[in-house]
């Protein structure tokens, strides 16, 4: 992952034979007089040292440009070394780098690194530099790689979405870490630098406390994994109790720490009181009993928690600064929606989003206007894989469900009389129709609809499904969202331009209408499935699309 500019250990070794041969430090007066004005005038040597000299660095392999840009706005002189010796910037940069694991960086982030290597010759052999200032030069350039790349890791993510086999479109935004790095070595505050590259989001800081205490608590043994067995409920009496309780006073959703009460094999209401807490900060149906689901979610190990908070921050270092007063915010795994104005969030709803196979793809957009009583022009795809077959089988589906058959295209020509149509002839391949559902009450977009102008036609709409909502799960739909309160977020995007009154009238009128909205309200449509609530409990989600297991194939071990 990390190509930087390597020292070679052929020539280490080389250089250090040579070095041992030409030290001749004695303890004679006169000898140690000459030697310190050698010193002085090799570090006067260093200091003056010009990295043009000795590299062209547009020709190196790893970010040549941002190399150039930085040195040759400095004339080219080292910009970590100090009178041939790493300076200030140099130690606390490398103590940034040794505290990687904390921001959820790998383990062995550092030791990983090539200037890992290249610190510790220079550590064990301390008088190297000195005889060899191209060996000074390659390190320097080093240095800076690593602080680039480090920069852009700690920014925009360990994790490229773009080269993730998803529909994601939601992307960091273009840093330029070399004026950060110019600024951070000029005021000596390498450390404050990096703080700046850090999302802003609260939730990164969180997430990153929540990591650490996880980190310690694997440390001391994690937590006992309750293992497999049959449902379990109130009243209940069993050994698996036992394991149920331990496995959650570890989580901290059971408080109660008495001896005797732990090895009670009784499933009384204290314990399914704690087990509708791990429900609810899980997405799980807050019932109390311990079945399939829940137990699934219980057997997850530390390090697949680990591991999702890792991919979380790794997704909040994607995410630009929002700069809109309202906007939503729609979290796929949690099936939520959430509006907020002027920093606090106004309005919240169930959402359903697309099923496995048509998943809602994570992307930033905006509603730019709101269609009451809408149509629904059915996509070919849902019209020949799952309409034909219906249709042919049932000669009055089309009428029933207020469907309409157009010629040449949504607005079309209407075919009259569908029933005359000839269906046995009609397969997926020569379909000649378009078909239309007339706005009305079991319209599938329901009465109202938010257009998004993306390119995978995605938009938020009503439904006549309105049971789905009660559902824990609710990932239905071809990929389109549902929305549970439809009617309350039209009239908060429409406060202060269109009353409530006036759609309720419009919606009445069964007519179907645009309204354009005065300002775009931005929607983030994101995939979290690790976060701290406003209570400050740990939640975590279901990878419903299987976009962490994904994204964990390309984050580093």
């Amino acid at each position: 992952m990390h190509h930087y500019i390597l020292i070679p250990v052929l020539y280490i070794t080389f250089f250090l034979n040579l070095i041992n041969s030409s030290q001749t430090f004695t303890s004679g007066k006169g000898k140690n007089s000459v030697t310190s004005k050698k010193s002085v005038l090799m570090a006067h040597r260093i200091k003056n040292i010009h990295i043009n000299n000795y590299f062209n660095l547009k020709e190196i392999e790893h970010r040549p440009d941002e190399l150039e840009k930085f040195y040759s706005n400095r004339n080219y002189k080292l910009a970590w070394f100090e009178y041939g010796r790493l300076g200030k910037n140099a130690s606390d940069f490398i103590s940034e780098l040794k505290n990687a694991p904390a921001e959820g960086f790998p383990d062995s982030y550092y030791e990983s690194l090539p200037v890992s290597r290249a610190i510790t010759e220079m550590k064990n052999n301390p008088g190297f530099l000195k005889f060899f200032p191209y060996k000074i030069v390659q390190s320097d350039i080093l240095l800076t790689q690593t602080y680039l790349e480090y920069a852009s890791e700690l920014s925009s993510g360990l994790i490229k979405p773009q080269e993730l086999e998803i529909i994601w479109e939601i992307h960091p935004s273009e840093q330029n870490l070399v004026d950060t790095l110019e600024e951070a070595i000029e005021n000596q505050n390498i450390a404050e630098s990096f703080q700046k590259l850090k999302p802003e989001n609260p939730q990164y800081r969180f997430l990153i406390s929540v990591h650490q205490k996880l980190q310690e608590q694997k440390l001391n043994g994690g937590w006992p994994e309750p293992g497999q067995f049959s449902t379990l409920e109130e009243k209940d009496s069993s050994e698996n109790v036992v394991k149920i309780k331990k496995y959650l006073l570890a989580t901290g959703d059971l408080s109660y720490e008495d001896s005797i009460y732990l090895k009670n094999q009784n499933y009384d209401s204290r314990l399914a009181e704690a087990v509708e807490n791990f429900q609810s900060r899980h997405g799980l149906e807050e019932d109390g009993v311990v079945g399939k689901n829940t137990l699934r979610e219980m057997n997850q190990p530390i390090d697949y928690r680990l591991n999702q908070i890792r991919i979380n921050l790794d997704r909040l270092r994607w995410e630009s600064k929002n700069q809109h007063n309202t906007y939503i915010v729609i979290n796929i795994p949690d099936y939520s929606l959430k509006l907020f104005k002027n920093g606090k969030m106004a309005q919240q709803m169930n959402v359903v989003v697309g099923e496995f196979e048509n998943y809602t793809p994570a992307l930033k957009d905006s509603i730019s206007y709101i269609v009451i009583n809408p149509t629904w022009k059915v996509p070919w795809s849902i019209a020949t894989k799952e309409m034909l077959p219906k249709i042919k089988a049932d000669p009055d589906y089309l009428a029933r469900n207020n469907f309409s058959l157009r010629r040449g295209s949504y607005n079309g020509e209407k075919v009259a009389t569908p029933n005359n149509v000839n269906w046995s002839e009609i397969t997926k391949t020569n379909f000649p129709f378009f078909i239309v559902q007339e706005p009305g009450n079991f319209n599938s977009l329901g009465r109202i609809k938010f257009l998004l102008p993306n390119n995978h036609s995605i938009y938020l709409h009503d439904t006549p499904a309105s049971h789905l909502f009660n559902r824990a799960q609710r990932d239905f739909s071809h990929g389109c969202i549902r929305l549970e309160k439809p009617f309350k977020l039209a009239e908060k995007l429409l406060e202060g331009q269109v009353t409530p009154a006036k759609i309720r009238e419009k919606l009445i009128s069964r007519e179907t209408e645009t309204i354009v909205l005065d300002e775009k309200v931005p929607v983030h449509i994101h995939y979290h499935t690790a976060w701290v609530d406003s209570a400050g409990e740990m939640q975590f989600r279901n990878d419903v699309y299987e976009f962490d297991k994904i994204s964990l194939t390309a984050l580093p071990k």
